[in-house]
């Protein structure tokens, strides 16, 4: 709630102006105004001001100060010292038109100096204070008000001072609530705001407490102990979230038609033979055709089509058709899905497709929104498998990190799965797992895109595992490469070296941070294209890394000895020869 404007802030930039020849003296002998606060009627009308003054000691920063307050009050012809005489009521409080305005309702904070009054008004908080004196101040505007007594400092007379107040104030018919500080707080005439906020911690900590939310849990021993539910053993789970990513054009919506088509006849599933739970599924899918690419494809793996849901529109009540938005249609998913029990799988092709006004790269949105879609899964008993894309990250970064968006797509899926293709083979996908929280980490899978008699493209599986892991892939690494750790480097190289050469030493630095070894650097420089140039000689001499401007000949792994009196930095490595005649490329 934003505080009420309080007069006291013009009411003070005028009595500067007005005091100000007043006190020309003070301020040639080195005195600076440190603050005005203002006492008034109840109509508003100033009946006194009470001026503080510094003054520092000496030019060093953290000095103290001095410090000075002077008391004035107008009598209609001059400037006087000390407050003007009471009333017959007696003295107002101070901020006595702002307390008035305050509903009865609301707490007011009684504080012990004009200052921290004044910074609590500006947050809002009805705050006032008055002359030690009890007997000479009118305290009927507190009549039936809570008043909670701002913490004083330590020392028994002040502690007394405190004790007589509280008293005071409950025979006047107040509800008294005595705050205690929550530690050391800055000096409020220093920083009064600063010193506001400090003291008010604890009650910001009491107000934490009383909304924290409760806490329910189950002892582990009264939890019965479940095994994982597989959709695809070992890869792809029921009543979990998986990730299928790759780049376009790699097959990923053909691969999720044959996975549905495998559920839909319970056919097992390839290399292993496994038996596959028979069930309906949900395909929603937003980029392509149901009638000329969907069904053609659904017919081309041999699904049921009649256990096959796909999803072209929703409606929500009173509103036009739109696409699905997980952001508002998580509970109508879950209606479906409860209304159709036989669901065993649902995919989601692509994901990103449904986040409604969701940031895909925001980790907070994207846990928000994969959460409860994970907890529909588990809850459903359903496998539910979301395709992605791959962003431009570099080969070397991990393929946990080259998922498209929010890391809280991985983070939220148990297992996900990169498609690419074979580098050596272009025509052949790769199936390859990144992330399995739930089972073994198992070998890839490859197969290959071919027609089907009506013209459709249709997933071939071949019969025999893949050896190389997602990271080796995205590097460029083949199934059949005898040296991965070498054209991972070589790659590596090129990528680092594309823009512009590098020193020797900086390499090395890099390569260390992106966990190469750096024997296994040194041995791709020439299957990389790189050549090294030397500066200076002997122990001074340093050396410059280059990517050479045009391919090398084709390298076969050949040692190479040293040439006796050469210093260059780098131990005897694979050598770039033409290839002999007979040596396969």
């Amino acid at each position: 709630m934003p505080s009420p404007k309080s007069p006291s802030a013009s009411a003070n930039a005028e009595a500067r102006d007005d005091l100000g020849s007043v006190f020309a003296h003070k301020m040639r002998a080195g005195w600076l105004p440190a603050g005005v606060h203002t006492w008034r009627a109840a109509d508003g009308t100033a009946l006194f001001h009470r001026l503080r003054f510094v003054r520092p000691l000496g030019h060093e920063p953290g000095r103290p100060l001095n410090a000075c307050t002077v008391t004035l009050h107008y009598n209609g012809r001059t400037w006087c010292r000390g407050e003007p005489p009471a009333p017959p009521q007696g003295r107002p409080l101070f901020m006595l038109p702002e307390l008035l305005a305050a509903p009865l309702s609301r707490p007011v904070y009684w504080v012990w100096d004009e200052s921290t009054a004044a910074a609590l008004s500006d947050l809002g908080l009805p705050a006032t204070t008055a002359s030690p004196d009890l007997a000479v101040t009118d305290w009927s505007p507190l009549r039936g008000r809570c008043l909670r007594l701002w913490p004083v400092s330590a020392g028994i007379a002040a502690r007394r001072q405190q004790r007589e107040l509280a008293t005071h104030l409950r025979q006047l018919g107040c509800t008294v609530e005595e705050l205690e500080p929550a530690g050391t707080s800055p000096d409020p005439a220093a920083d009064p705001v600063a010193a506001t906020i400090a003291a008010l911690d604890w009650q910001a900590q009491a107000a934490r407490r009383a909304a924290a939310p409760s806490f329910l849990t189950v002892r582990a021993e009264e939890v019965p102990a479940e095994s994982v539910r597989w959709l695809w053993p070992g890869r792809i789970a029921l009543g979990k979230l998986t990730l299928i990513v790759g780049d376009p054009d790699q097959g990923k919506s053909v691969l999720t038609v044959d996975l549905a088509a495998r559920v839909t006849r319970g056919a097992p599933w390839p290399v292993s033979g496994e038996a596959c739970p028979r069930g309906e599924v949900l395909l929603v899918s937003d980029e392509d055709n149901t009638a000329d690419t969907v069904r053609p494809r659904l017919d081309a793996a041999g699904a049921d089509a009649n256990a096959v849901h796909i999803l072209r529109t929703v409606t929500p009540q009173g509103q036009g058709a739109r696409r699905l938005d997980l952001q508002q249609d998580l509970q109508g998913l879950a209606n479906f899905l409860a209304a159709h029990p036989s669901v065993r799988l649902v995919c989601l092709d692509p994901l990103t497709a449904y986040l409604g006004e969701s940031d895909s790269h925001r980790n907070a949105a994207m846990r928000a929104l994969l959460q409860p879609l994970g907890e529909l899964a588990a809850q459903a008993g359903v496998a539910i498998v979301a395709v992605l894309h791959l962003n431009k990250s570099g080969h070397r970064a991990s393929s946990l990190y080259r998922v498209s968006g929010s890391l809280a797509f991985v983070a939220i899926a148990r297992a996900s799965f990169l498609v690419t293709k074979d580098p050596a083979h272009p025509e052949r996908r790769l199936l390859l797992p990144s992330k399995n929280n739930l089972g073994q980490q198992t070998q890839g899978l490859a197969y290959r895109i071919t027609p089907a008699p009506n013209g459709a493209p249709r997933i071939t599986w071949e019969s025999e595992l893949v050896t190389i892991t997602a990271d080796q892939a995205l590097a460029g690494i083949t199934p059949e490469d005898p040296h991965p750790e070498l054209t991972e480097s070589a790659a590596w190289l090129r990528e680092l070296l594309a823009e512009s050469s590098l020193p020797a030493t900086e390499v090395k630095k890099a390569a260390t941070q992106a966990g190469l070894p750096w024997r296994t650097v040194q041995r791709a420089k020439k299957p990389a294209g790189i050549t090294s140039q030397r500066s200076g000689f002997g122990p001074d001499a340093t050396y410059t890394w280059r990517l050479h401007p045009q391919p090398l000949p084709a390298c076969v792994p050949t040692k190479t000895l040293g040439t006796h009196g050469t210093h260059e930095e780098n131990p005897p490595e694979l050598s770039c020869v033409p290839n002999p005649p007979n040596t396969p490329d």
